[in-house]
C-alpha cells in the first residue's frame, strides 16, 4: 500500500469473510498513512489502539478471529 489508504472493514452480513483469515498489508511509500476503520458492529483489537501502519516498509496482519472481531498486529504507530 502506498499513499493515504484507508482499510475499512465492514461487518459479516455486509462483506462475508472467513473466521482464521489473514490479511498481511505493507506500506510501500513514505508520504501518507495506511488507517484502518471499522464499520458499526465491528471490533477490531490492537495494542494501544492504534489503527495505522507506522510509516514505510512497516507492516501488519488483520486477521478475523471472530464474526465482527479482528486482531490487527504488527508494526503500528
Amino acid at each position: 500500500a502506498g499513499g493515504n489508504i484507508t482499510c475499512s472493514i465492514f461487518q459479516n452480513s455486509d462483506v462475508p469473510c472467513t473466521t482464521g483469515v489473514e490479511f498481511e498489508i505493507i506500506q510501500t511509500s513514505s508520504a501518507g498513512n495506511v488507517l484502518f476503520e471499522t464499520g458499526s458492529g465491528v471490533t477490531l483489537n490492537s495494542k494501544s489502539n492504534n489503527l495505522k501502519i507506522a510509516g514505510q516498509f512497516s507492516a501488519v496482519t488483520l486477521k478475523k478471529i471472530g464474526t465482527n472481531e479482528w486482531d490487527l498486529i504488527g508494526d503500528l504507530g
